[in-house]
């Protein structure tokens, strides 16, 4: 009894293995395997190179249209972009009052090499102003630099300590 259950499971093995392959299948792994992969950033890169992508959603910007910001800002930190995102940011936030745009601001301004240095500075107006605003990771961003215990100066303030 135990020589043919062997027999049998060995015999399904073989019959199992000889099975031909479904070629529909096999048409759609060389298909997949032939096509061109993209990854996001590479996609973001060709929106960045994209003259007339870029002239619209600046236009949209320029009008405080926020959807177009996000889109933009995605285009322009993904592409590995973000220094030349800086006027839409800042354009955005002085014009707009786009919390998020302060915060953009300041993440591009802000070295923690040169954290006495003038754009540092400028880099804080800008949080302090996005902490007033709201604005998303502004607090936490705040006492994680700052301590906890920091009392955060208003923006105003501190923007004529700083041009003194």
């Amino acid at each position: 009894m135990k020589i043919q259950v062997f027999i049998l499971t060995v015999c399904t093995l073989i019959i199992s293995c000889n099975k031909k392959a479904n070629p529909e299948v096999d048409k759609e792994v060389i298909k997949s395997k032939n096509e061109k992969t993209i990854s996001p950033s590479s996609s973001y890169f060709e929106d960045y190179k994209n003259n007339e992508v870029i002239k619209v959603l600046t236009s949209k910007v320029s009008d405080g249209d926020t959807l177009a910001y996000r889109k933009l800002k995605d285009i322009f930190f993904y592409s590995g972009h973000v220094k030349e995102f800086l006027y839409n940011a800042i354009l955005m936030s002085d014009r707009h009052n786009y919390p998020s745009a302060d915060y953009d601001v300041y993440t591009i301004l802000y070295s923690s090499r040169y954290p006495e240095s003038k754009s540092s500075k400028l880099a804080n107006y800008y949080l302090f102003k996005a902490y007033e605003k709201n604005a998303n990771h502004a607090e936490s961003t705040i006492k994680e630099r700052f301590g906890e215990k920091f009392k955060v100066p208003k923006s105003k303030a501190y923007w004529i300590e700083i041009n003194q």
